[in-house]
């Protein structure tokens, strides 16, 4: 773990056996992390036709600190002397000391079952470790003065997990998030936000690639689904919307326009025999065509989605 203090003389040395002492959780001192509520994420619902979710769905959360819970502070040891022995509060600490902070490598369990066990440094959990709430979840990875910053894994209670990169106690960076349902993300993460570029995958197959804002799919992107169409142009809230192109494994495709998920305004539709047409298109029906058939008719191409 981590690296004994240099100080002549300093309590920290590690030949010297750990202490065990009970300290007061309760002390002003004492560095707070004010954490949010969880986060929504698309939904893996289905949505019929390959419908991809909108602003409105939800799907387990990108949470973060395992489910809201805050790691508790870490406990100021200079008002207690370090010795074996019971003060108000319950916390229990077992490691190194230099004068009177806990510094070096040590354990300290709270009142409420949660555990801190790792690097500290100046009665401040930082360095590398491990906090398992009291709830089951655990992160574990490197700290700075109290709050998760760098690389580190979280594991939920439900199991799910995020492995990635930490800043300020939230996930930032690039990270991985894998819900206990089979669905996953990876990519770039913001103050706990899908945000940027990434893929989202559901566990049934389907899968976005492209930007996110704030957990919803776009500006723009790539949606694929397991029946082999593909989708690739313009999002808004999660919806294909603005100019994008559907195209469908037999070789029909329709490039336009598109409003809520559904072709809207004018585009051009070509059929499984590679015969294009222009048309229009009201809230996903075929309105009428804009120009006449080809000379060498085929099908018509008034396919939904």
């Amino acid at each position: 773990m981590g690296a004994t203090c240099s100080q002549t003389g300093c309590a920290c040395d590690r030949s010297q056996p750990y202490q065990t002492v009970y300290v007061d959780p309760v002390d002003p001192k004492a560095a707070s992390m004010s954490k949010r509520e969880h986060q929504k994420a698309p939904s893996a619902r289905n949505g019929g036709h390959g419908a991809e979710p909108g602003s409105g769905a939800t799907a387990p959360a990108v949470v973060q600190n395992a489910t809201g819970q805050t790691p508790e502070a870490g406990v100021e040891g200079r008002n207690s002397t370090p010795v074996n022995g019971s003060l108000d509060g319950g916390a229990c600490y077992e490691g190194q000391w230099r004068g009177e902070q806990k510094h070096g490598d040590g354990k300290l369990i709270f009142s409420d079952g949660s555990k801190y066990e790792g690097q500290f440094e100046s009665d401040r959990k930082h360095g590398v470790g491990k906090y398992t709430y009291s709830n089951g979840s655990t992160y574990e990875g490197h700290w700075q003065m109290e709050v998760q910053e760098g690389h580190g894994v979280e594991r939920l209670a439900d199991g799910s997990v995020f492995e990635g990169q930490f800043h300020n106690g939230d996930k930032s960076g690039q990270g991985k998030f894998t819900w206990n349902t089979g669905g996953s993300y990876e990519g770039q993460f913001d103050s706990n936000d899908m945000h940027g570029e990434g893929c989202y995958q559901w566990s049934d197959g389907r899968a976005y690639t492209g930007q996110w804002q704030r957990n919803h799919m776009g500006p723009r992107g790539v949606m694929r689904w397991t029946d082999g169409r593909r989708y690739e142009g313009e999002f808004l809230d999660g919806k294909k919307h603005g100019e994008g192109q559907l195209s469908w494994p037999d070789g029909r495709s329709y490039t336009g326009q598109w409003e809520c998920g559904r072709q809207h305004g004018k585009g051009v539709a070509v059929t499984a025999k590679g015969l294009s047409r222009k048309s229009h298109w009201e809230h996903g029906n075929f309105v009428r065509w804009l120009e006449e058939p080809p000379e060498v008719t085929g099908e018509t191409t008034t396919q939904q989605t």
